[in-house]
Order: C-alpha cells, then structure tokens, then sequence
C-alpha cells in the first residue's frame, strides 16, 4: 500500500508536469501574474484530461492537492507539519517533512495526498523527489455512517508566520450547530469540529 501511494503521488506530480511555475499557462481563475509574484504555495489547476488520469490511477479512497511553490533566497528550506486539534484544543503537532533547498532551486512542486489513516507529502525540485508520511488515526471517526467530512485544499503566500496552509479536514460525529461551511473551513472555525486536522508548509 505504500509504495502504491508513493507511485500514486509521482504520477500525480508527473501529470501536471506541463503546468510549470510561474507562467501564464500556469494561472487559473482568478490568477494572475502578480499574484503569482513573492513566496508562495499556488494550487495548481488542472485540466479535465489530467483529473481523469489522476482518477484513474487512484483507487477512490483518498484526497490529492497539487501546487506549485516558489521562495526567494532568504528561505534555506522547508518543513511540512500537521496539527491535530480535539474539541478546537490543539493536542498534537506533528512533522511530516523536513528539507533544505537544493542550492539555489527553490521552486518546484508539492503534493499533498490524504487518505482515512495517513499524510503524505511529496516535494518535487529541480527533478528530483523526495516522500514522506505520516499517519494520522484522527483522520477516521468511529462511526463514519454517523459522522462526516470537510476537506479543503487552499495554499497562497507565506505569511507573517513564514507558514502557508496547504489542507484542512474537519470531522464531526453530529453536524455543528449552524451546519457545516463547505469550502469554509478556515482555522477560526476549528472549533466547530470534534476533530480539526491543519496540514501546513514552514519555510525557515
């Protein structure tokens, strides 16, 4: 299983290959050059052609975000974390990867792939790859036929934290009060979650 998921994030990363950093065949809606500028971790949007390769390499049972990332060179590298928080109290921060740019290459691409047990974060540079996971048992509920889901993707520019988020899951065993925000999960929100898991990059 996991050399599948490995093989599962190459391909996906391999498949928007095309997409480049910073470019106009690069932007999506609502992108433009001067967003593009700066540090930043941009989702990278990608075709109807390379969604359904992707889905056909998958097996269904987990989530992927693809990005595009680029930092300028007072940042020497890069560490992706992930933070678990249970009835909005954070009770764990985990890191899943910590590398240093290769020399001066520090663009590239980045996928995050998330299944019910496990994180895994792949950096691609100059070429060359580098995996890493981490599992997570608050990804399941006990009880999914009760309970549910809310994952987003989201990426943008570092901020005063030198941080970027690049996904967030909120699981609940009854819906919150007020309903669920698809598509607003942000961390203010954490609370509203039983289980409230933030996937993040650092650059340092």
């Amino acid at each position: 299983m996991k050399r599948f998921l490995i093989i599962l994030l190459i391909a996906v990363l391999v498949l928007v290959s095309g997409c480049g950093a910073p470019s106009e065949e690069a932007e999506g809606p609502g992108t433009t050059n001067e967003t593009l500028q700066g540090n930043y971790i941009h989702s990278v949007e990608l075709s109807e052609e390379e969604w359904a390769l992707a889905e056909l390499i998958s097996t269904g049972e987990q989530d992927y975000g693809v990005f595009d990332y680029h930092f300028d060179e007072s940042y020497s590298g890069i560490v992706f974390k992930m933070d678990v928080y249970r009835e909005g109290n954070l009770v764990q921060t985990s890191t899943i990867m910590n590398t240093d740019f290769y020399e001066n290459v520090r663009d590239g691409r980045i996928a995050v792939l998330v299944n019910d047990t496990d994180i895994w974060v792949n950096l691609e540079s100059d070429g060359g790859y580098e995996t890493s996971h981490r599992s997570c048992s608050d990804l399941q509920m006990e009880n999914n036929q009760n309970g549910g889901k809310v994952l987003e993707f989201k990426g943008g520019e570092v901020d005063d934290k030198g941080q970027v988020v690049l996904c967030m899951v909120g699981l609940y065993q009854q819906e919150p009060e007020g309903g669920v925000m698809q598509k607003e999960s942000v961390p203010e929100n954490i609370g509203r979650y039983e289980r409230f898991i933030l996937i993040y990059a650092e650059v340092n």
